[in-house]
C-alpha cells in the first residue's frame, strides 16, 4: 500500500489524539458512508498513541490544554480578561529597588517610571485581547497614571485611585468589610499586586489575586503563567 506522509507539530497531534479518543470511543453509524472511514480513524488513534508520552502524564490535562491553546487562532487562545496591575512596589518601583525599564519614549510625561519587563508584558496582554488596568490605592489623578504609561507608548482602558475606590464602595450594595482593595466592585478578573494582606483577602473574599514580591525576577512570566491558568479555568 503506497504511503502518504502528514506532518503534525507537537502540539496539532496532542488535539486530534484526545479528538479520536473521544470520537471513536462511540460508533456513530450514521456519520459514515463506508466502515473503511471509521477504520481510519481508529488506525490515526492508535499510530498516535504509540506516538506521544503525554497521555500517560499524571499532568496531562494541563499539557493538553497548553496544546489547545497554542493551536487555536490568536483570536480565540484566550478569553478576554479584564486585569488591574497595582503601581508602588508592583509596577513603579516606590522604595523597592527592582530594575526599571530604558525604552520610554516621551521622557517629559512622567517623573515615574515603570519596572523593567512591563512594556513587553503589556504588548504580549493587548495582543492577547485583555484589558489592562490600574488599581491603586494612592492618590495620584488619573491622568498622571495615563501618562506613565503613554511615557513607554503604552495606554490603559482604565485606572481606579482611593478616591475612586471609596467612592463607588460607598455608594454600592456591596458586603465587601475588608480593608484593602475590592477588584469584583469593579469587574476585574484578576489583581497583581505586592501586599500580601490584599492576597489573604483575596482567599477571604473569593477574588483572583496574585501575590508578586518585589525581588521577584520571573515576575513576568509568573503574570503570563497565571493568565493563562486562570483564563483556561473560566473559558
Amino acid at each position: 500500500m503506497e504511503k502518504v506522509n502528514l506532518e503534525l507539530s507537537k502540539d496539532e497531534a496532542l488535539v486530534l489524539f484526545e479528538f479520536l479518543a473521544r470520537f471513536n470511543e462511540d460508533n456513530h453509524p450514521l456519520l459514515f458512508e463506508d466502515q473503511a472511514e471509521q477504520q481510519v480513524l481508529w488506525n490515526m488513534e492508535a499510530i498516535l498513541a504509540t506516538k506521544l508520552a503525554e497521555p500517560l502524564d499524571k499532568n496531562y490535562l494541563q499539557i493538553l490544554q497548553q496544546a489547545r491553546d497554542q493551536v487555536k487562532d490568536v483570536e480565540n487562545k484566550y478569553p478576554n480578561m479584564k486585569i488591574a496591575f497595582d503601581l508602588d512596589g508592583t509596577l513603579v518601583r516606590e522604595s523597592h529597588n527592582f530594575p526599571l525599564e530604558n525604552q520610554a519614549v516621551h521622557q517629559n510625561l512622567s517623573f515615574e517610571e515603570l519596572r523593567e519587563g512591563t512594556v513587553g508584558l503589556w504588548q504580549q496582554l493587548r495582543e492577547a485581547g485583555h484589558e489592562l488596568w490600574v488599581y491603586t490605592f494612592s492618590h495620584r489623578e488619573v491622568d498622571k497614571i495615563e501618562n506613565l504609561f503613554r511615557k513607554y507608548d503604552l495606554a490603559i482602558d482604565g485606572a481606579i485611585n482611593y478616591q475612586i475606590h471609596e467612592a463607588t464602595l460607598r455608594t454600592s450594595q456591596s458586603t465587601f468589610r475588608g480593608y484593602w482593595k475590592y477588584p469584583p466592585l469593579f469587574g476585574f478578573d484578576l489583581l497583581i499586586d505586592n501586599m500580601e494582606e490584599i492576597a489573604r483577602e483575596g482567599k477571604e473574599y473569593g477574588f483572583e489575586v496574585l501575590w508578586l514580591q518585589e525581588n521577584d525576577r520571573e515576575w513576568v512570566q509568573k503574570v503570563l503563567d497565571r493568565v493563562f491558568l486562570f483564563g483556561s479555568l473560566i473559558e
